[in-house]
């Protein structure tokens, strides 16, 4: 991918700036980081290049409902495969224990969250812990 960048000024010509090609990955991620509306209002990215049993992940966010947010970033086409690998690290992300997932929380992106996040973050791992179904064994 090329892209290209023109510089408009009022009563000039437009100027054509250097051409380059940039890892489109890499500056989305940085811009998601710094700016996270980019892919939904009120989510949070918490941690950056996650490893997971599924991989490394992108971007781990979390929104306002209490719910983790996992963000992967492909340039080019959308195939099956990368709709699986999402999947892959939802589910990896729903099997790490709570103790992981609170040290991963800002460790990666070298600023402390907020206290509103983490109180977010606590609530929803309280939640999880409360719902689980708890197994019976039933003899026949």
């Amino acid at each position: 991918m090329r892209l290209g960048a023109w510089l408009v000024e009022k009563g000039a010509s437009p100027m054509r700036l250097n051409e380059s090609q940039p890892d489109l990955e890499e500056h989305l991620e940085n811009w998601i980081e710094a700016d996270s509306t980019l892919v939904g209002d009120g989510i949070e990215i918490v941690a950056r290049q996650v490893i997971l049993d599924a991989g490394r992940l992108d971007l781990l966010g979390f929104d306002t409902r209490g719910r983790w947010v996992v963000i992967e970033i492909k340039a080019g086409f959308l195939y099956r495969e990368v709709i699986a690998q999402a999947l892959d690290y939802v589910a990896s992300v729903e099997a790490v224990p709570p103790e992981t997932l609170r040290s991963w929380l800002g460790n990666r992106l070298g600023k402390p969250l907020s206290e509103e996040v983490r109180q977010r973050v606590e609530e929803a791992l309280r939640d999880e812990r409360e719902t689980d179904v708890p197994q019976r064994e039933e003899s026949l």
